[in-house]
């Protein structure tokens, strides 16, 4: 009680109290999990209250951890957890901290996990506690709360499968290459005989042909026009709208059978993915049309993941009315466990020097890296370039979005047949395109590397260092944190969802002069929050990606051990900046060479799938002139485009020469994202619009910086920082930056100021009223030539507000160019 800086664990009875202290952890037995509480209810709803014995523990300084038991029971499961939960919330509002023990270990009590792990439960278990929010996470995501078939195999048999498919949404959680695709085939094969359509739904091109091929259907682009309802076909989620080269009509899917393989990254792609944004509407309403469809039939839908979650289930089920029976089937086997070595670098110049040094010793090796282009210092192209000058004698091929889909390069549909493609090469180079649904049985490569910077979520980088099935060493680095978040960041579902609200409520507010649609919440409350669960745990995994994907890996059956650092990751480090530099220069010349397509040309462009380089270098010219308005191209606007320079100068204008063109802009955004009366999607929209964000810098008061002639000091801006602090978390919304209590009042500029491109520059440091200050000078308005664009968008808008006046043209039409190069 004296001390709050220590940490108590609650759990279940004396026994397991003493069992904690044994282990070293300050512990209370409770005698059932509902004996923290009391509830009192003076003829109100029940209210919860700590018993006085557990109160006089709360301090302001004290953390809680909650030590349950691991139980089997779905009720009993649910049970625990609302206890936990009910008891967390109390805590917290004591101002405590609260977190929870979880294990994976086959023992029901904490006494016999102790017993079993010895010392090591302090720090393999203990230590990994999650924080309250971090477990209630965890728990939307858990199947526990489902009856289930459990086995433990290492292939899937055929003989675990339900009596009967029809009515039913079957779900199977495997780990990888534990036989996922090769159950559902046997499974669908006598159900395709009897002439049942099967639908295979996916996220990735490559991934629906490979789909296709094994189960036994047909590719969309392989379907003539009228025949696909009648035997069935493999396509990507995105083309699930009467647009689409599908056509696609989900009434005329009646009793047949959906599959949905990735479900997890299938669901997250159609909920979140830039690919399906400008007809997202059409897609949900399309998809939500033939899951109701499936279910009133009496259909089928197969639902498959290694990691899939109860989030995709509980969807579907909603989706579904809940008219569909579930059967869910849990495989506990890990294929990797105790078999692989699994070693950790402290920087991709170490292991890539380790991987050059098991190259030169001739090993095969195949690597899993976050990004494509040249401007990515560990991108596919560099490391190529690299590999190539030091083993010229090696076959390497490179294998991401630009080379499989080209007709001029070897990789180009080397998916499809990727077994028997990788036996050619010695060295192969991998994007995320390598990354789900593809399976490299044969045993070929000796060693797997793979590069995490940050980009792809943990499933994304624990996914693509298993696509190898072979038990050979991995070897990974890890940034310490992630890129980029999905929305303000948070990793609460009730945060997320409540700031995406108030944000698009806010753009709607500020277009109700314009004859906005009138709407409430927008498009789909269901979908909303399913989007939030999915990006409340990528926001989790990337706040501590190392962590994050060390203990899904080890959880996987890896054996972890850091890697000795090579004297030679120096040199590496030289040779991959002067090939990203040569590589990057080469490139920027090609897109200024290249010609500049006409409108048609660049649709065509857009839509076409494969692509030769000249193609895509046309294609991304044609983008830049269009969204900068001009043909004279150069390098300087190539590389202030690779740096986010349109999104900055953009929200600049809107703020100054553009404002009354505002509205008008984002009315013909969300008007284009919008279908049969619904509006976007709520997500889409606050992403499209600028509106919120402009009023909040104005609120920030952002102009008064606007200036060379004028000068700032931390002093002087002490007030203005104030006034902004309380606006922080509405800052974070909004505009996705974080303006830190502890910040100084010129940093906090900075941070806003970035926003639109601009920011202080340092002038000296001069003693004011004797004391040294540091003066900084205000913003330079064109200091980078953005007037000469902001001259173009005006003459534009002004031309597109007198032909809007003249006609009855819409706005979404007369503005329809301009958004689809923007998006």
């Amino acid at each position: 009680i004296a001390t709050p800086q220590l940490i108590v664990t609650n759990t279940e009875g004396a026994k397991k109290a003493g069992a904690l202290l044994s282990a070293g952890c300050l512990a209370i037995g409770l005698p059932g999990i509902w004996m923290g509480v009391r509830s009192k209810r003076d003829g109100l709803p029940s209210l919860r209250y700590l018993v006085p014995q557990l109160e006089v523990f709360c301090h302001a300084d004290r953390e809680f951890v909650f030590c349950f038991d691991r139980d089997e029971k779905p009720k009993t499961i649910a049970d625990v957890r609302k206890a936990i939960d009910a008891t967390g919330k109390l805590l917290q509002r004591k101002g405590c901290k609260v977190s929870t023990i979880t294990w994976t270990q086959p023992c029901k009590g904490v006494d016999d996990l102790i017993v079993q792990m010895g010392t090591a439960f302090y720090f393999e278990v203990f230590d990994r506690r999650l924080s309250l929010d971090s477990w209630r996470l965890a728990d939307m995501f858990s199947l526990g709360h489902f009856p289930q078939h459990k086995v433990n195999v290492r292939y899937l048999s055929p003989n675990d499968r339900p009596a009967e498919l029809e009515g039913k949404i079957i779900c199977v959680q495997s780990a990888k290459g534990t036989g996922k695709t090769q159950w559902i085939g046997d499974l669908l094969a006598p159900e395709i005989a009897k002439g049942r359509s099967v639908l295979i739904i996916t996220h990735r091109i490559q991934l629906a042909r490979e789909l296709a091929r094994r189960i036994g259907v047909a590719h969309i682009s392989e379907v003539r026009s009228g025949d696909g309802a009648v035997f069935g076909y493999a396509l990507c989620i995105d083309s699930l709208h009467a647009k689409s080269q599908a056509n696609f009509n989900p009434e005329a899917w009646e009793q047949s059978i959906v599959v949905i393989d990735e479900c997890d990254q299938v669901l997250w792609h159609l909920l979140d993915s830039t690919t399906c944004q400008n007809n997202r509407v059409a897609i949900l309403q399309n998809f939500e049309r033939l899951m109701r469809t499936i279910a009133e039939s009496n259909g089928t839908i197969i639902l498959s993941d290694a990691d899939l979650s109860r989030v995709s289930i509980e969807y579907v089920q909603q989706l579904t009315d809940r008219r569909m029976a579930l059967w869910l089937m849990v495989n506990k086997f890990l294929p990797s466990q105790g078999k692989r070595q699994l070693f950790l670098y402290d920087s991709p110049a170490s292991l890539m020097a380790k991987a050059m040094l098991a190259i030169a010793n001739g090993e095969k090796a195949i690597f899993h890296l976050s990004a494509q282009k040249a401007k990515s210092k560990w991108s596919t192209q560099n490391v190529e370039s690299m590999l190539k000058k030091r083993f010229p004698h090696l076959r390497i091929v490179r294998i991401d979005a630009a080379t499989v889909a080209d007709p001029a390069h070897s990789a180009c549909g080397c998916i499809d047949q990727i077994n028997d493609f990788i036996l050619q090469y010695d060295i192969v180079i991998c994007s995320p395109t390598v990354e789900t649904g593809i399976s490299i049985d044969v045993n070929h490569f000796d060693s797997v590397w793979s590069i995490a910077n940050g980009v792809q979520t943990v499933d994304a980088v624990c996914q693509a260092i298993e696509r190898v099935r072979s038990d050979v060493p991995r070897h990974i680095t890890i940034g310490t944190g992630g890129i980029t978040f999905c929305g303000n960041g948070s990793d609460s579902l009730k945060s997320l969802v409540l700031s995406q609200k108030q944000n698009f409520k806010a753009n709607l507010s500020a277009l109700s002069k314009v004859d906005m649609l009138a709407v409430s919440d927008g498009f789909g409350a269901g979908h909303l929050n399913t989007w939030g669960c999915f990006a409340a745990r990528v926001n989790q995994g990337f706040k501590k990606y190392r962590a994050n994907i060390l203990h899904k890996l080890i959880q996987d059956g890896y054996e972890l051990s850091i890697a000795e650092v090579d004297e030679d990751f120096r040199q590496v480090d030289e040779d991959i900046v002067a090939a990203k530099v040569e590589n990057y220069n080469l490139e920027i010349e090609s897109k200024i060479a290249a010609e500049n397509p006409n409108d048609y040309e660049l649709e065509l462009l857009i839509q076409k799938t494969s692509k030769t380089k000249i193609e895509r270098d046309r294609q991304a010219k044609g983008i830049i002139c269009r969204k900068y308005l001009t043909e004279d191209i150069d390098r300087d606007l190539i590389i202030k485009d690779d740096d986010s320079w349109y999104p900055q100068i953009q929200l600049a204008y809107y703020l100054s020469v553009g404002a009354k063109h505002l509205k008008r802009r984002d009315k013909g955004r969300l008007e284009g994202l919008s279908e049969d009366g619904r509006i976007a999607f709520i997500p889409d929209g606050n992403r499209a619009c600028l509106s919120s964000k402009i009023a909040a810098l104005k609120v920030l008061k952002i102009v008064q910086f606007f200036g060379e002639d004028k000068i700032f000091t931390n002093e002087s801006l002490i007030e203005w920082h104030r006034y902004i602090l309380q606006f922080r978390f509405q800052v974070k919304d909004i505009l996705g930056v974080t303006i830190g209590l502890n910040s100084t009042p010129i940093r906090a500029a900075q941070v806003l100021l970035d926003k639109l491109g601009y920011r202080l520059d340092y002038l000296d440091r001069a003693r004011i009223e004797g004391v040294p200050t540091r003066r900084y000078g205000g913003v330079q308005l064109n200091c980078d030539r953005r007037d000469e664009v902001f001259d173009r968008w005006l003459v534009r808008d002004e031309a597109i507000l007198e032909a809007a006046i003249r006609s009855t043209t819409s706005i979404a039409e007369l503005n329809g160019e301009n958004y689809r190069a923007a998006a």
